[in-house]
């Protein structure tokens, strides 16, 4: 039954009465907590609860594996383990600024379009290695960059919004010579890639 009211003694019969509703039925009235010979008749309970908003019954402990029926607003239930806390891989999220056009900052979910950013980049194709402030097509060509070989980015890209084209001044591990080189074309195809230096271990 739920109670509606504070319990309420009664000094001259010495018991005391509570206001209930039966929850088989849903008639209300009162009924004896204690009476005057201290027999106990009703106690409150500690492992029943009442749904506040409709709520899936699962049969895992793990939410989302085996719906068994939702549970209604109103119903009671007897808690037989727990509460237990669950823990769940979440998305990971970052707030980052655009490089380039508004340079608009937001929130975005790291994943496999989202790559880490290192100074050591790898060429993927071959590229041209130009004359540094010089991102025209008559800027000097200091040489060809080879597939595979690693560039030390100097500053962060530089985005051309009438070409579309990304680029990037570094400097060459071969040789030292240092100049610009498109990180992707025209159509957003990757030249330049970020890469991690490999650590050897020593013993």
């Amino acid at each position: 039954m739920e109670q509606l009211e504070d319990p309420r003694p009664d000094e001259v019969r010495r018991l005391s009465r509570v206001h209930v509703r039966a929850r088989r039925d849903g008639r209300e009235g009162w009924a004896t907590i204690k009476g005057n010979q201290g027999t106990h008749y009703l106690s409150p309970t500690e492992v029943h609860r009442t749904v506040v908003t409709r709520v899936p019954l699962e049969k895992e402990v793990d939410s989302g594996k085996t719906l068994l029926r939702q549970l209604e607003e109103g119903e009671m239930f007897e808690v037989l383990e727990g509460p237990v806390t669950e823990q769940q891989e979440g998305a990971l999220r970052v707030c980052g600024r655009a490089l380039h056009g508004n340079s608009t900052a937001g929130w975005f979910t790291l994943g496999d379009s989202v790559r880490p950013w290192g100074t050591r980049h790898r060429c993927l194709r071959s590229a041209e290695l130009r004359q540094v402030n010089s991102g025209d097509t008559e800027a000097t060509v200091l040489r060809q960059l080879e597939v595979g070989e690693l560039l030390e980015a100097l500053e962060l890209p530089v985005h051309d919004e009438q070409t579309g084209i990304m680029r990037l001044q570094v400097r060459a591990e071969r040789d030292g010579i240092v100049g610009l080189a498109q990180m992707t074309d025209a159509q957003g195809t990757v030249i330049l890639e970020p890469t991690v230096k490999e650590l050897v271990i020593k013993e």
